[in-house]
């Protein structure tokens, strides 16, 4: 990346620090997309400000053109989001293979697929999420949802004394995994 570049990045991310994702947008819509970076800001201020035909395209064309784990990522999460959720798990599955070690890949990996009722292979990748994230951010949320879906009370009782899981974080753990259950 050239510094022109980095610093247009560091514009746009200092924007979307300031919640000004419709400024970050347009910044990004009037530059040229040089690298992968700029390709990844615009598919995720596409989905953020709800604009999925768009996003989807730009990924889609983003994993033609680099058939990177974070193209396959941004697939996955739009594909989830508008409710194709095999398709969405394919390609988050992609993500996780091309990134092993990445918490976030990982992480809605995990969740996607305790969406499709994989519970096993979901607590599976959303405890390495957790681990790689220092039991922080929303994989701990994740991952005792997992748990509870699972009816796996010694992972519960170990992130609560292990990791301090709360009394609120598992009453809300236990509200999401009741909307899940009634979803499947």
């Amino acid at each position: 990346m050239q510094p022109e570049e980095r610093l247009q990045l560091d514009v746009i991310d200092e924007k979307i620090g300031n919640d000004q994702l419709y400024a970050a947008l347009a910044q990004l819509e009037s530059e040229p997309l040089g690298t992968e970076q700029h390709w990844l800001r615009r598919g995720q201020l596409y989905v953020i400000t709800g604009q999925m035909a768009d996003a989807r395209e730009l990924f889609e064309a983003l994993a033609l053109q680099c058939d990177s784990a974070s193209s396959h990522h941004g697939l996955g999460l739009v594909a989830m989001k508008q409710g194709r959720f095999a398709e969405g798990v394919d390609h988050l599955a992609i993500a996780r293979k091309k990134a092993p070690i990445s918490g976030k890949i990982r992480n809605d990996y995990g969740y996607a697929l305790l969406q499709v009722n994989e519970i096993a292979t979901a607590t599976y990748e959303l405890r390495t999420a957790f681990e790689l994230a220092n039991g922080e951010g929303s994989a701990r949320q994740n991952l005792a949802v997992a748990y509870i879906l699972g009816k796996d009370s010694a992972g519960l009782k170990w992130m609560q004394t292990r990791y301090g899981l709360t009394r609120a974080e598992l009453e809300h753990a236990q509200k999401i995994a009741q909307r899940m259950g009634r979803s499947q």
